[in-house]
């Protein structure tokens, strides 16, 4: 996930290859879709989320955040930030939640950055601020140093001098 994040789409895409072929839990599965879709491989991003949509068609987990979370990453990628922000209410209510597959709070980054897409900085930085508000459950992950910097793009968006949160 930190090169499919950070730019470098064509390593992320093809470490998620080499480790598709050794995953066998529905979390692993999870992860590596959101990863194919944050890289552009929307084809086996797509595969992947289906089969786990029938695999689990009765996880909450499953069928309210992650699910909708990489489908929300597959239309950020084509760029439908419009689309993504819709694929993403039925998270709404799981995004502080605990779970195996991906940061707790990734539907917030996604949908942060479709509304960067927008051009809606102060709805981004919103999102981001979430990030920034629970560093507990972001970690070590790379969506919170990613936050930091795309916060201060959507405040630059959104015609603000300074970021709400400051940073330690």
């Amino acid at each position: 996930m930190w090169e499919a994040e950070s730019g470098d789409s064509a390593r992320a895409i093809q470490i998620a290859a080499t480790v598709l072929r050794t995953v066998s839990n529905r979390e692993g599965k999870m992860y590596l879709a959101l990863a194919f879709a944050r890289a552009g491989n929307i084809a086996q991003a797509r595969k992947m989320a289906d089969a786990l949509d029938q695999d689990a068609p009765l996880n909450t987990l499953v069928q309210n955040y992650s699910l909708p979370t990489i489908r929300a990453a597959m239309k950020l990628n084509a760029n439908d930030p419009a689309g993504a922000i819709a694929a993403l209410l039925p998270s709404l209510k799981y995004e502080l939640s605990f779970n195996l597959s991906f940061n707790g709070l990734y539907p917030a980054y996604i949908r942060g950055l479709a509304y960067l897409q927008l051009g809606e900085g102060r709805l981004a930085v919103a999102e981001f601020q979430k990030l920034v508000d629970h560093r507990g459950l972001v970690a070590s992950d790379v969506i919170g140093g990613a936050s930091i910097l795309t916060d201060g793009q959507g405040a630059k968006n959104a015609g603000r001098r300074r970021l709400r949160a400051r940073v330690v």
